[in-house]
């Protein structure tokens, strides 16, 4: 097993590498050149992967390596070891990112981060924009933004499964040796013994010194996290949705509301056009079939929760009505998520439309993880999505679809509207994925009220066709 420590400058390009065995650290962003070990060789090889004294040994190196950085305004994930199959960082936040981690954050003309919020926020950041799909982050249920190992499986050989399946079996048993230090920390600063903190511990420790609960290593102890990275899938998702963007914001804008919120669908589905939910939801913004019913056609030849613009509608819709409830855009997109009548009986247990009081004080079974984040990772995605052309600079998106709508007069025969506008099954479905590929195949029909999509340049004489 090979051993090194690379500090990864989030706000460059460049990388600062720290190599340890017979060579000086050197950091190369900084211009610093240290020597931590001499040249002398560790032993961390004879230590088992995830030993305890293994990793004591690479957070003491952490440790002292943050006090040579500790004016880095972001922070940073040190790279600590690597073997065959995947690479180990810890996540390390100087000071002065620690305090910009935890101010408040103008996101766009209607939405804002608070700054009880931020912490959160910046932990999906990371998700969205700096963890790809090979890294796997091991995290606080409680405080989302305590990172206490991140592994990555880009250097494994197998397949896409096996990464995952290698990821999950290895994190979940640093779970159990990280649930016994946070338990040993709780005991130990209950005595006032934290001068007894071992360097994992203290490593740990630093992590959480701006939570000020005393018994937050207990309790984030109780429950800790698997979090894959999704920028790869975020970057899909801007590509599947540049072609509809320019309507779905039309959509939400006609409905006197938010175009922002229009990017909702990148966390309900990061803009899969094909995305399906266990419990039924269907389309980018994974609408389930009575909320659809309500607003459009669901059925099994026609569905149009599987329409990227026609759900868009229906979303704006639903948006609108939970913010006419709660009167909070905070509330309103959490409603998006938990239903509207849990978030008002959230408002009235905790006594308060303060979407922080209700994620801090709202106790409910149903009310968990994906709730309790819901608004934070909107917010992260919103700020990704604003800064495209910086985090993804070499991304490359898809025109806006040029298309009229007609709506039909009468039951219409597919048949007949490939002869009426010189459309092939494979346009009609490009055009409209809410229709069944078996509908459009075997030429069914059309309800009457029904809108078609078809490209602009293709019209109709038909009394029954109405542009």
């Amino acid at each position: 097993m090979r051993v090194e420590f690379r500090a990864i400058n989030n706000q460059s390009d460049k990388s600062s590498v720290i190599e340890f065995g017979f060579m000086f650290f050197i950091v190369a962003v900084l211009g610093l050149g240290l020597n931590i070990l001499g040249s002398s060789r560790t032993g961390l090889a004879a230590y088992s992967f995830n030993s305890l004294a293994y990793m004591d040994e690479l957070s003491q190196k952490v440790i002292d390596l943050g006090k040579n950085i500790d004016s880095l305004d972001s922070c940073i994930p040190v790279i600590s070891s690597y073997d065959k199959n995947f690479i180990t960082s810890y996540l390390y936040c100087s000071p002065s990112a620690k305090s910009i981690e935890g101010r408040s954050v103008r996101i766009s003309k209607n939405f804002k981060v608070e700054s009880e919020l931020a912490r959160r926020f910046h932990f999906w950041k990371r998700v969205y924009t700096l963890w790809s799909h090979s890294q796997y982050a091991l995290h606080s249920v409680e405080y989302p933004e305590v990172v206490l190992e991140i592994i990555d499986t880009k250097i494994s050989s197998g397949s896409d499964k096996f990464k995952n399946r290698l990821a999950d079996n290895h994190l979940k048993k640093q779970s159990v040796i990280y649930k016994r230090i946070l338990k040993n920390m709780h005991k130990l600063s209950k005595q006032g013994r934290e001068s007894e903190f071992t360097p994992v511990m203290k490593r740990i420790a630093d992590l959480m010194d701006h939570i000020s609960d005393k018994d937050k290593y207990l309790k984030a102890a109780n429950n800790l996290r698997i979090q894959r990275g999704q920028q790869q899938e975020i970057q899909r998702g801007l590509v599947y949705a540049s072609p509809y963007m320019k309507y779905i914001k039309e959509a939400f804008n006609n409905e006197g509301i938010p175009e922002e919120l229009a990017m909702i669908a990148f966390i309900e589905s990061s803009f899969n056009l094909r995305a399906e939910s266990k419990v039924g939801a269907v389309g980018v913004y994974q609408i389930m079939p009575d909320t659809g019913a309500q607003y459009m056609i669901v059925n099994e030849e026609i569905d149009e929760r599987r329409d990227p613009i026609k759900s868009a509608r229906a979303a704006a819709k639903l948006f609108k009505l939970n913010y006419k409830q709660t009167d909070s855009w905070p509330l309103a997109i959490t409603a998006y998520n938990h239903g509207v009548g849990s978030m008002l009986k959230a408002i009235d247990q905790v006594g308060s439309h303060d979407i922080v009081k209700i994620i801090d004080g709202y106790k409910a079974k149903s009310f968990g993880f994906a709730s309790k984040n819901f608004y934070t990772g909107y917010l992260a995605i919103l700020y990704t999505l604003n800064n495209v052309e910086t985090i993804f600079p070499d991304l490359k998106l898809k025109p806006a679809i040029k298309y009229r709508n007609v709506r039909l007069n009468k039951q219409t025969w597919i048949a007949d509207i490939k002869t009426e506008y010189s459309m092939s099954t494979a346009t009609i479905i490009r055009y409209n994925p809410d229709l069944s590929k078996f509908l459009v195949e075997n030429d069914g029909y059309l309800p009457k009220g029904y809108v078609l999509k078809v490209p602009s340049n293709k019209y109709s004489s038909s009394v029954a066709m109405v542009n």
